[in-house]
This record gives C-alpha cells, structure tokens and sequence, in this order.
C-alpha cells in the first residue's frame, strides 16, 4: 500500500485485460480517511509501469511464452514486435514473460505474423523461476 499525503495507507486496485486487440492496464488509489482518489491507466504491453506489473503478478501469477518450433524466427518476431526484448532475463526455454494478458496480447501478436499457433504454448509459471544463466 501506498501512503496518501495526509499520512493514512491507500487502497490499490490494478488490472489489465485484452480490449479490440489491444493490451490495456489501470491502477486506481483510494484513502479511506480523507477521500482522495488517484487513477492511471494505459495501452500497450510495454508501457505498463514495472510496479504496477509486478503487483497484477504477485495476484494473479506469472506466465511465459514457449515456442514448440523454431526459436530463432520468434525472438526475430519479438524484436520487431517489442522495442525492449533484447533487454528482458527470462526463464530457461521461455521467449517472453509477464502477466497473464500480456503472453496472450503477444502470443495472438506472432500468430497474425504468421506464426501456427500448434507451436506456441503459454504456461504458469513459478513466482521467482531463477533466470537461465
């Protein structure tokens, strides 16, 4: 929880989903005690705050991308599809990372480039998954 500028904690509520194809996030803070009310939102997998993922995250659990086929013509398909992907630690045999929405956003992403969707599998994965070295 945040602190609010009178001194009281601030209630937090976040999402994100899927919306006409594109990837949407939202973060909304309320104090009980004085009644002040902050809310954010945006668009686009890249431009959610890291805090703010990592919350959607510890709530509802981390989840990776696995190509069944070449790996190679995918990281390809992600580097043109996201600005920062050379610069992401990810978990062995895992291409992407994220929420649960951003893997789906991404995955129907690489299938309208051409990608069989037979070769892309999305899974849970553990909290803390130690990145491959």
């Amino acid at each position: 929880m945040n602190k609010c500028t009178c001194g009281s904690s601030m209630c937090i509520n976040i999402g994100e989903s899927i919306q006409d194809g594109i990837f949407r996030w939202y973060v909304s803070y309320h104090c009980n005690n004085c009644g002040k009310n902050i809310e954010m939102d945006g668009s686009g997998v890249e431009s959610i705050p890291k805090d703010i993922q990592a919350l959607i995250i510890e709530q509802k659990g981390r989840w990776g991308l696995k190509s069944l086929s070449s790996e190679i013509k995918i990281k390809y398909l992600l580097r043109k599809i996201l600005e920062n992907y050379g610069n992401l630690d990810l978990p062995k045999d895992i291409l992407y990372c994220g929420t649960q929405n951003q893997v789906k956003w991404l995955k129907s992403k690489l299938i309208e480039k051409g990608v069989a969707e037979k070769d892309l599998q999305i899974k849970k994965l553990e909290y803390r998954t130690e990145v491959a070295n």
